[in-house]
Parts: C-alpha cells; structure tokens; sequence
C-alpha cells in the first residue's frame, strides 16, 4: 500500500520526540496514537487520515474504519511479512557476486552457493611443501604513557558473528575444493576436514574443534595440519585461538607432522586467493611473524 514506510523513514518525523522525552518514559498507547496522527497525511489516503484524526485511540479508530476482528488479523499478518522480508533483506550479502541469506538457517545452502558460481577449473592449486616466503616484521611499538596516539581514519564497525561464520565457513569450503583438485579425492576427502564447518557439507562427519586446526592430510608420509584463516578482503594478519597455538607448538616437537596456515583472502568474491604460511611458533619462523595480543592476533609481510 502506498502508505507503508520503513521504521528509517518514519524516524526522522519523530526525532525530537525521542531526543527529549521517549528517553525519559514508555509511551502509553494513547500518546503513541498522538504520534501517528503527526505524520504526514497522504492525500490518496485521505480517508484514512481524516478518520485518525477524528479518533482519540487505536479501538475508535478501527471501530471508525469499520474494521473486523478478520481484518484486523489479516492485516497482522501483512505485517508480520513485511517484517520478515525486511529482515531478510538485511541478512543478505553478495558472495560471489551473487546475494545470499547468511542466517544461520540457511548456512548449509553456502556449499552449493559457492559451487554454482565457482567452477573448480578456476580455483589456484595448492603446494603444502611450499609456503609462502615472509620478510622480517618488527613488533609494532606502543605509544609511551603521556603521548597522543595520532589520529587514524574511522574504525571499522565491528563484524557480527553470523558475518565472521559466512567468511570463515566460505574460506574453508574454497580451501577443500583448492586442495581436492590438487591431490585429488583420495588424499582429501571428507574425513580430512575437521571443522564442526564440514557436517554443515556432509553430514556424516565427527568434527572436532578442539584439535587446533580445519584440515588434517597425509601427504608422502607427512601429516599436514591445515589451519584456514579467511578474511574478506586481502588483509596480512589473523588471529589463532587458544586450541590452534596448542597445536602450532605441538607440532615444532613432532616429526612428520607440520602445522600451518591456509589464508584465504577475498573470500566472498569470485576470486578468492590464498596463502600457504609456515608455523608462527616454529623457531625458524622468528622475526617474521608479529604476535600482538594473547588472543593471538599474527601479523606477516609477504616479500616483495
């Protein structure tokens, strides 16, 4: 109906009421029906505005318009489509180039999603015996008590969680496609992804998140210890929970064993890239990682 308004347009007539009352109590019925009558009346509505105004509340203004209790219902119902259509509105993003619904719902649809836009042709190899060459970082300094920290741009807003899952979900699908086509079936299979991500593709699987990484492969009687880290755009940092740098110093003591990072960056477009780097906490890794927090955030610098 030419009527209907998003709550963004409507806000704007009621600004001055929130600014400096509705902070300070709710609003009865009664004023909320005041506040209606305040919008603007559209003059193909006419009829209708003209019998709110006439109404002291919401009951005499139904009773006016003559309206059923079926009505009523129906129109509840409406509304509650509306809503819905506008939240799923809020919940799509393009991945890769497509929109997609990346309520947790409908998470199990990105494998076939990605598939369908991405042919497996397209998608780089992968060599796990050749990692990616760092420069050496040195550790960012932080400012001395008493100086100003300069000024950057605007702080990124903060991701949500269902966000971090879609990237981190759609990482580790182009990572199983990346390593199939390059070894093939029998040496990556659905057993060798680990993440609780993989039940979501096959449903069949016991992941288990506690092991420190997403993917486990044996390779020429080595055992490589996948960890995928995706990121939207092509960034040179990610962070390692407590269960992943368990793993990554298990591994500096073990041999035939190697753990590692997958980086997939761009992973919501159509050409997703990644990065093979070695073991942040192997000691022959010193100097070219920077490990900021104890969370961990890792920072790297490829060479140029």
């Amino acid at each position: 109906m030419s009527w209907e308004k998003s709550p963004e347009e409507l806000i704007s007539h009621f600004e001055g009421f929130f600014k400096h009352r509705a902070y300070l109590r709710l609003c009865s019925d009664k004023e909320f029906f005041q506040l209606l009558k305040s919008l603007p009346h559209e003059e193909t509505q006419s009829h209708f505005w003209d019998q709110v105004d006439h109404s002291e509340d919401l009951q005499s203004l139904t009773t006016s318009l003559s309206l059923s209790s079926e009505e009523i219902e129906g129109a509840d119902k409406e509304l509650e489509k509306y809503k819905e259509i506008k939240r799923k509105q809020k919940r799509l993003t393009p991945v890769c180039e497509k929109e997609f619904d990346y309520s947790d719902e409908n998470l199990s649809q990105l494998w076939d999603h990605i598939i369908g836009q991405i042919d497996e042709g397209f998608l780089p190899n992968v060599n796990l015996q050749n990692t990616s060459s760092l420069e050496s970082i040195t550790k960012r300094k932080r400012p001395q008590d008493g100086k100003e920290r300069k000024k950057g741009g605007k702080p990124k807003g903060r991701t949500s969680k269902e966000m971090e899952h879609l990237i981190g979900f759609a990482g580790e699908i182009h990572a199983y496609r990346m390593l199939t086509k390059t070894y093939g079936e029998e040496v990556v299979h659905p057993g060798t992804w680990k993440s609780s991500y993989s039940k979501r593709v096959f449903p069949g699987n016991s992941p288990d998140d506690n092991i420190g990484c997403d993917f486990i492969i044996n390779l020429k009687k080595r055992n490589y210890h996948i960890e995928v880290k995706a990121s939207a755009d092509d960034n040179d940092s990610f962070e390692l929970g407590s269960s992943e740098i368990r793993a990554a110093m298990d591994m500096t003591r073990r041999k035939r064993h190697v753990f590692m990072i997958m980086h997939v960056y761009n992973a919501l477009s159509r050409n997703p890239g990644f990065r093979l780097l070695p073991n942040p906490y192997d000691p022959k890794c010193q100097g070219v990682y920077s490990i900021e927090d104890a969370g961990a955030r890792i920072r790297y610098r490829l060479k140029s």
